[in-house]
């Protein structure tokens, strides 16, 4: 990982310069410094071998060059393949779909899910430019504060800001996920973005509960980790809330919008113990797939420096 001191700015600098070259990018079309440009001249004459970037290399470059102006770091994991990896085909905030190279609001743009983060692969998420630009550089807090308004402010609406919380949570709690509170799971977690605990067993719960046979499969996995019958109670409750609330929705993910949804979701919680609890999420981890981030992942996310270099 780099950090951007006077010799290696200079060097992603060219680094970038020369990518700019190698994927057909002119450099009249941008406002690049002397480092930049050196790069470009130097790949141009090295005869390097130059084709078409495609739509993920060419969103690419464009973060690379909006960071660099930016001081902002770009770990070298954030690459077009994962991009593509990361993309979807509708705005997780608004839903509607995405368009590409079109210079309209729904046009596709990456963002930093936490603010205060680097560019890195677990605080990616693609969203159109409008809610981008809606989030700015506000805080968790202040999105959250936002979706329990009771009308639209800067063009979303109070649950369309709350799909937006549900996707900066995990970021944004990554150095203190024993404070991260329970929300609706308003909208599917991003691929390699970072999920705590609470939201990969909500998650759990939305993928697995839709149908009778997956309900009841999950019960019988989760009754190994409830200490008691009241716990095994609460579980059930919580598994039928869910499956029930899921009728007649076109997203399941808005099973969390309904009433007593996420308070029978933290009542099973509660009547857990630290060790049952653990025990739970590390059971939908498993049955999800998904990977731990080691604790010592987050240096690379530059939190003190807001993600810029030092």
């Amino acid at each position: 990982m780099y950090t951007l001191d006077a010799f290696d700015a200079r060097e992603v600098g060219r680094a970038l310069g020369h990518d700019l070259f190698r994927f057909r990018i002119h450099l009249d079309e941008f406002d690049l410094d002397a480092a930049v440009r050196e790069g470009f001249v130097q790949a141009r004459g090295c005869a390097t071998p130059r084709r078409l970037a495609d739509r993920y290399t060419r969103k690419w470059l464009q973060l690379r060059q909006s960071a660099y102006r930016r001081n902002r770091i770009v770990n070298d994991e954030v690459t077009p393949a994962l991009l593509k990896q990361i993309d979807v085909t509708h705005c997780p905030v608004t839903k509607m779909a995405l368009t590409h190279g079109a210079l309209l609001p729904s046009d596709w743009s990456i963002d930093r899910l936490n603010n205060d983060g680097a560019y890195v692969p677990n605080n990616l998420a693609v969203m159109s430019t409008a809610v981008n630009a809606a989030k700015g550089d506000k805080s968790y807090e202040q999105v959250y504060a936002l979706s329990q308004q009771s009308e639209p402010t800067h063009g979303l609406t109070p649950v369309e800001w709350l799909r937006l919380a549900t996707l900066m949570l995990g970021p944004c709690f990554a150095d203190r996920p024993h404070l991260v509170p329970v929300i609706p799971l308003a909208a599917p977690i991003p691929n390699h973005a970072v999920r705590p605990a609470v939201q990969q067993v909500q998650q759990m719960f939305t993928n697995e509960v839709s149908r009778p046979a997956g309900k009841n499969a999950l019960i019988k996995h989760l009754k190994s980790v409830c200490p008691d019958e009241r716990s095994e109670r609460r579980l059930r409750h919580l598994a039928e809330t869910v499956h029930i609330g899921m009728k007649g929705l076109d997203d399941r993910f808005d099973v969390w919008l309904r009433p007593g949804v996420v308070t029978a979701f933290v009542e099973w919680r509660d009547s857990l113990d630290r060790r049952s609890w653990a025990l739970a999420a590390e059971l939908s981890r498993r049955r999800s797939g998904a990977t731990h981030i080691p604790a010592g992942r987050l240096r690379t996310w530059h939190l003190a420096t807001g993600g810029r270099a030092c």
